[in-house]
This record gives structure tokens, sequence and C-alpha cells, in this order.
């Protein structure tokens, strides 16, 4: 909802549906990389370089970061097939990128008025978003898995 109030203001526009999806997408990532990171803060190893006097700098970059960067990058690839579908709504709408520019649910929204003598004109665009978004899901999800310390606990 606060997606499309901030489209409806600033008008439909690339330049306009960037910040609005970054508004929305910047606040639950910047939540998921703290919960990690304190997470991963906690750890023995993170315990053990500060009792050897690293900084940290060093304890970030060198201990938390990269098993951080994991997750971050499963999460990262569920926000991409969520802001997918959010853009093609958007432009379903009228609210996203003008008619020139191509776009998934613009030309859903374009084969909406076709739909009864060639339903392909809709449901391609329609059948090319739904496996670009469920390929970014699965692999997030798979991506997850693989850096997920519970599964890694539980198999051993």
């Amino acid at each position: 909802m606060l997606l499309l109030a901030i489209e409806f203001y600033l008008g439909p526009g690339l330049q306009n549906l960037i910040p609005a999806l970054a508004i929305l997408i910047v606040p639950a990532f910047c939540r998921v990389a703290r919960a990690n990171t304190l997470s991963w803060a906690k750890r023995d190893f993170v315990l053990a370089a500060r009792a050897i006097g690293a900084g940290n700098p060093r304890i970030i970059c060198c201990h938390i970061l990269p098993n951080v960067m994991w997750p971050l990058a499963a999460y990262a690839l569920l926000l991409v097939g969520a802001m997918i579908v959010a853009e093609g709504a958007l432009s379903f709408l009228g609210l996203g990128v003008p008619a020139p520019t191509p776009s998934w649910g613009g030309m859903i929204a374009a084969g909406k008025e076709v739909l009864d003598e060639a339903p392909h004109v809709a449901l391609l665009p329609a059948t090319a978003m739904f496996i670009t978004v469920l390929s970014f899901n699965l692999l997030g999800d798979r991506l997850r898995e693989l850096t997920d310390i519970r599964n890694r606990q539980s198999a051993e």
C-alpha cells in the first residue's frame, strides 16, 4: 500500500519507481543484516579475536562479514522476486514505467484488452514473469538452505 501511495503521489516513471522500491527494501534488508551481525558477533571466535587484540574493523571484515554475506545474498534473491512482482503490479495499474518502456506488467495490461481473441498476448509475459520470480525464489531458498547453520548442525 505504501508503494502504491508513493507512486500515485510522485507519478509514473522509472525515476520515481526505483526510489519508491528502495524505500521498501532497505529497512527490511538492514533488519536482516543487523540480526545476522548480532548473531555472529556473539560467537566464540569473535571473542577470541577480541582477546588477541583485533580491532573492530578487522573483526567486522575478517570474521563477521564473510559469515553474514551469504544469508544476505539469499535474502537479496528473494527480494528481487518480490520487487519484480511489485513493479509488474504497478505497471499493470499504470503507475509503473510509461508505455514505450517494456515492462511485464505493462505487457499484461495491454494483453487484457484482447484476452478473448489472443490470450497469448497476456499469458506469455505473465508466464515469463512467473518463471523468473520462481527461479529467483528457488535460488534464494537453496542458497539459504546451504548457508543456514541450523541445517548444518542437524545434519551432524
